[in-house]
């Protein structure tokens, strides 16, 4: 036998449906629930039987004192710590103007002073001459 015998004339069988009463939805939640407090337990009970190891990150070892040009590189390491920050700020002000201006435009205030790039300042300005 290869398989079951399908015949075009027979009708599929509709798959049973998939709904279910509060009653069994909380139940089986229920049931997930303390399943996982169990194992839970069960793992802070192996952890301190040091059956299983608690994964701890490595720690960084730095730069050891005797490495040479080791000012230097401290130096240079934080001239690129300070590049990135100053890069980020000016991408996150760059996104803040884009937004306000693509909000700006669908609310229809572009405003000449705003769209010269005048600013604040220099709207106050024109205002006042």
């Amino acid at each position: 036998l290869v398989g079951p015998i399908v015949c075009e004339s027979m009708v599929p069988k509709k798959s049973k449906s998939k709904r279910q009463t509060i009653a069994q939805k909380n139940k089986v939640d229920k049931r997930v629930k303390q399943h996982h407090r169990r194992a839970k337990k069960e793992s802070n009970r192996n952890k301190k039987k040091g059956l299983q190891s608690v994964k701890t990150k490595p720690k960084d070892p730095g730069i050891p004192n005797n490495y040479p040009f080791k000012a230097e590189l401290l130096q240079e390491i934080e001239r690129a710590k300070i590049k990135s920050d100053e890069r980020k700020e000016e991408q996150k002000e760059a996104r803040k103007e884009a937004r306000r201006s693509a909000l700006d435009a669908r609310r229809g205030l572009a405003t000449v002073g705003a769209a010269a790039g005048l600013g604040l300042d220099g709207m106050v300005a024109a205002a006042q001459s």
